[in-house]
């Protein structure tokens, strides 16, 4: 009994050992990661493209790119061909795979990473609150400023170095 299943195991008719079957899933055993494409993605559409767009699926040769604002979709899909020859220069794999990009968009899904970047320290630096004309800090550092660019004659000079000395003191 155990022979005829080794020889049923080591059957060269089956699927798995005939090298005619073995080209027909070529492509599957290559296989693709889409996190590599993720990864890629700013080489594929640009740093300004990449900070609003994210490749969602790519199923049945379609490719769904998420994006956040209408018209970044629009815009890209005048690129649509572009992005296609920068995806099979990245990933030769994918020659044929990729028919048509379709794009959604979403503003909460880059709210939300822009969000949790910004909990993380990445991103635009976080700046403290900002003095309201009337507080007792900001009425305290217009008057040294007052006092400190008092001889300066051009008043749109002299607001301006008024403003970024109260913005450079209020932290301190």
């Amino acid at each position: 009994m155990f022979k005829k299943l080794g020889s049923f195991f080591n059957d060269s008719s089956s699927p798995q050992k005939s090298g005619e079957k073995k080209s027909k899933y070529k492509g599957y055993h290559q296989g693709f990661d889409f996190l590599n494409l993720i990864k890629n993605w700013e080489k594929i559409v640009g740093a300004k493209f990449s900070k609003t767009t994210i490749p969602l699926s790519n199923q049945y040769g379609n490719l769904v790119i998420l994006t956040n604002h209408p018209a970044i979709s629009q815009t890209l899909s005048f690129l649509e061909e572009d992005i296609k020859k920068n995806i099979i220069k990245e990933f030769p794999t994918l020659i044929g795979k990729i028919n048509r990009i379709y794009f959604q968009t979403n503003s909460t899904f880059f709210e939300k990473k822009m969000e949790d970047a910004l909990k993380r320290g990445h991103g635009a630096e976080k700046k403290g609150p900002t003095l309201h004309p009337f507080s007792p800090k900001y009425i305290r550092l217009k008057r040294e400023a007052d006092n400190i660019f008092h001889d300066i004659d051009d008043e749109e000079l002299k607001n301006l170095l008024i403003s970024i000395y109260i913005q450079n003191t209020q932290d301190n």
